[in-house]
């Protein structure tokens, strides 16, 4: 769209590269919703089974390398899987807990930091204690550099992040003058 619009002047009387920059977009637009109903009904994409077994293959060959880094992102990733796509959100926090104690153990501040993010799989099963105490963690961890732990590949701003989930997480627990400062 925006290279149709940038090539022509919109106010011309006669403008075909505006027809074909919105043509371009009702083709993209209903690629996108065809997309989408192809992933929900179940013909595009691997079914649970297929990536629980995917899951399973990729956590031994974790361990068997002993990478505390690839092991968490693996736990807390497949997680987020589980709980945000297919609605399993005890699973979710249980894999976080696990992907947390891992980064513990490896006492590896930057992983702890981007293992912080998990404060949402406790928020989705109302262990809000509990997830504040992860977030709480992280920030602490971060000592104030936005940076800690934005070159792992999870979110550019773990720090930003962990702020964000203590602010809803402190909502939730109705200490919303705490909340109003996050």
């Amino acid at each position: 769209l925006g290279i149709g619009l940038a090539a022509t002047n919109p106010r011309r009387a006669s403008n075909w590269n505006l027809l074909l920059a919105l043509l371009g977009f009702v083709v993209y637009y209903n690629f996108i919703n065809l997309s989408q109903v192809w992933v929900s009904g179940g013909r595009l994409g691997i079914g649970a089974d297929r990536a629980e077994a995917l899951f399973q293959e990729a956590e031994r060959m974790a361990s068997a390398v002993q990478d505390p880094r690839l092991h968490a992102l693996l736990l807390a990733g497949y997680g987020a899987v589980k709980g945000l796509g297919q609605g399993v959100v005890e699973e979710y926090a249980d894999l976080a807990r696990r992907a947390i104690a891992l980064a513990d153990r490896a006492d590896d501040p930057e992983l702890q930091v981007v293992m912080g993010t998990n404060g949402y799989a406790f928020f989705l099963i109302g262990a809000f204690q509990e997830g504040l105490r992860v977030v709480d963690r992280a920030i602490e961890l971060a000592a104030n550099d936005p940076r800690m732990g934005g070159e792992m590949p999870v979110v550019a701003c773990p720090y930003a992040l962990c702020h964000a989930q203590k602010g809803f997480l402190l909502s939730e627990l109705g200490e919303l003058q705490a909340a109003d400062r996050w």
